[in-house]
């Protein structure tokens, strides 16, 4: 019987290139992807295999707000069920990506495992570890433009995420240790700087020489400081709430292709984290094989295009380019004041504007593209 290998992956380890391209692009016949019919299979995971109420508030927030859940999880059941059915009748490989599945809850992987086992799949499960620092950084960074407009590193849910050893050991209760494969996240040892090719290769996945991948390369550094004038002083949102504000990704979308540096945090910031996850590191290192510790720091630079984050008021420091863009997207004036709260408190009213933004021509086109792409998916592979 095929296999079905489980990638799992989080902020900027591959887990958006890997799950782009298994959906879109590495069509193989001897591959089928199962993710309910969106490149990220989190939320189908989540809402098949968790219980509630924590498998419909990550519905509620990332996938119909405004929605009945009890029909979507249905819809869910009858695509899993045609997708693994369909893998079954073609002897077909499953791949399955979703980079909950790292904090998943024992009892929610052993039913993911069952369903599984139950039609004979042998199941495989690889993931990618980011350094410390570097993990750490790229999940703030994420987080910071996304939801949290606070000056917090992490949040109880994300202290999960770092929980190494304990997570390690449970997909190895559940699923064997022998079928589960953490690799560290070091591009310049991957074939070509690819992730993608370097997951193909472990799962015996054909990459065709003149693939290229377009994929979401994270908020430059001006991007997460608009972000996070935006949250902070507009749109408050707390973690246990539900929804999004109307035009939210709309806005996010729009801000992400601000260019400009990448987040990056001052040594001093970044050590009492960093001290609380050091006893992990003698075990990952004798269990895994490889060592989280990030390779020696640069010295901090003080030019302003590569100003590093110390406290909150850094976020607060715009350079003159950031502001110039800005204007330019929302028709308005250039704001003066380049720093301090006043300074974001404008910022974030000028940035709200984008919600209402008009889509332009291309913007529609890749719309309606992604969502022909996705019902040509759910129609070909049933799932």
């Amino acid at each position: 019987m095929p296999d079905c290998t489980l990638h799992i992956g989080g902020p900027k380890t591959g887990s958006t290139a890997i799950q782009d391209a298994l959906f879109f692009h590495l069509r193989d016949p001897l591959f089928q992807y199962v993710a309910g019919g969106e490149p990220n299979g989190t939320l189908a995971v989540s809402a098949l295999f968790e219980d509630f109420p924590r498998c419909e508030k990550i519905f509620r927030r990332f996938g119909s707000p405004g929605g009945r859940f009890a029909p979507y999880r249905d819809r869910l059941e009858r695509q899993w069920t045609r997708g693994l059915d369909r893998a079954v009748r073609n002897g077909t490989h499953l791949l399955i990506s979703s980079e909950l599945l790292w904090v998943l809850p024992q009892v929610s992987l052993e039913r993911l495992r069952d369903s599984l086992a139950s039609r004979g799949f042998q199941i495989d499960v690889r993931g990618y570890l980011r350094p410390w620092n570097a993990w750490l950084t790229s999940l703030c960074a994420h987080q910071w433009a996304h939801d949290r407009g606070r000056f917090a590193l992490t949040s109880a849910w994300d202290d999960l995420s770092f929980q190494v050893q304990e997570n390690t050991i449970r997909l190895w209760r559940v699923f064997g240790r022998d079928r589960v494969r953490l690799s560290l996240f070091q591009p310049a040892q991957f074939p070509q700087g690819c992730v993608v090719r370097d997951f193909a290769s472990q799962v015996g996945l054909p990459v065709p020489p003149q693939f290229s991948l377009r994929s979401n390369d994270g908020f430059s550094r001006p991007a997460i400081q608009l972000a996070y004038c935006w949250h902070k002083f507009e749109n408050p949102v707390q973690e246990d709430e539900l929804g999004y504000p109307p035009g939210k990704f709309r806005l996010l979308g729009l801000v992400r292709q601000l260019p400009g540096p990448p987040l990056r945090f001052h040594p001093d910031l970044l050590a009492p984290w960093r001290d609380q996850q050091r006893p992990q590191d003698p075990w990952i290192e004798r269990e895994l094989g490889f060592s989280l510790a990030d390779p020696p720091a640069k010295s901090p630079v003080q030019s302003p295009a590569e100003r590093v984050i110390r406290r909150e008021e850094d976020l607060f420091e715009f350079e003159p380019e950031t502001l110039a863009w800005l204007a330019r997207m929302t028709g308005q004036p250039v704001l003066r004041q380049q720093s301090g709260e006043q300074a974001a408190r404008e910022v974030a009213r000028q940035v709200s504007l984008l919600r209402f933004r008009p889509l332009i021509p291309r913007e529609i086109r890749d719309g309606l593209i992604l969502r022909l792409r996705k019902a040509w998916i759910r129609r070909r592979w049933g799932c």
